[in-house]
């Protein structure tokens, strides 16, 4: 862990800790009011509402989804134990037109296997990480320990360095869309085809290589991304938008740009912000 996510870590825990003195200040004054303002016939309804209160703080609170068509619950797909879950879930590839992936922490890693089917393996993740395939779109989620207190989560655990998330895409085969988000881990992804690709990279390493695709969005963050496109750079019309860590292609550092080429229909637009983008054509790779 680099010292900056050292002290994203330590910022996090006095923030924490403050709304945790806050909550318990304000539990504190509305357990009085209440008291002197209701009657013994109220005192058996307040029980009940906070026996609720305190089913809540125990289940997981999350945003209200849509109906799933298919969800791979993690008691079907995880092995749980004190470390956290363990995954393998097979997929027929057929089954799978786009993967989104939220990587919060931990090593994330996509590769090009020579199976006919989609594997995703995973090691010490915590028990916020999830699967979810909605129709052919696979959501997957590899997330801290949430700290919850009252049913909102204040804070979130980011000491799970150790957790590793694998996934396995047959050699050749074209989604048509692959997103990934990473927001404080690790991430390499290697010889992946997209119609579409999206990346972004906040706190965390990032590099992907042998990239092929017709439309790419990338999106920079406090540290750097690199791609290495299995193209020419005149396959594509790109954008370019340097931050404070500036842009590259090839090598040469870039201006803002909003056409390269407009002849051709690909796209291919990066968005910098601290940290800088490196981006290589290597169309041999």
């Amino acid at each position: 862990m680099t010292g900056f996510q050292k002290l994203v870590k330590s910022f996090a825990i006095l923030i924490a800790v403050c709304v945790v003195m806050l909550i318990i200040g304000v539990s504190i004054a509305l357990v009085c009011i209440l008291s002197v303002s209701t009657d013994k016939k109220m005192d058996a309804k307040h029980t009940e509402i906070i026996q609720g209160f305190e089913q809540d703080v125990e289940a997981k609170v999350d945003v209200e989804k849509p109906e799933k068509e298919n969800v791979a619950d993690a008691s079907e797909i995880a092995e749980c134990d004190q470390t956290g879950q363990h995954w393998r879930h097979v997929y027929e590839a057929s089954e799978i037109e786009s993967i989104e992936i939220t990587n919060e922490i931990g090593k994330l890693r996509i590769e090009s296997t020579d199976d006919p089917e989609i594997l995703i393996e995973g090691e010490n993740l915590s028990m916020c990480s999830s699967i979810e395939l909605h129709g052919k779109k696979l959501y997957v989620k590899s997330m801290p320990e949430r700290i919850v207190m009252f049913g909102v989560n204040i804070a979130e655990r980011v000491d799970c360095d150790d957790s590793e998330l694998v996934i396995y895409i047959p050699e050749g085969y074209e989604l048509e869309k692959l997103s990934v988000t990473n927001n404080l881990g690790e991430v390499q992804i290697e010889d992946q085809s997209a119609k579409t690709i999206v990346f972004s990279n906040a706190v965390g390493s990032f590099e992907a290589t042998g990239i092929k695709a017709e439309q790419v969005d990338l999106k920079g963050g406090v540290e750097d991304i690199s791609i290495e496109m299995n193209a020419n750079i005149t396959d594509y019309d790109m954008k370019l938008i340097p931050g404070a860590g500036g842009i590259y292609v090839d090598g040469i550092e870039q201006e803002k740009t909003n056409h390269t080429n407009k002849e051709v229909q690909n796209r291919f637009t990066a968005e910098g912000a601290f940290g800088s983008i490196y981006i290589e054509f290597d169309p041999d790779d």
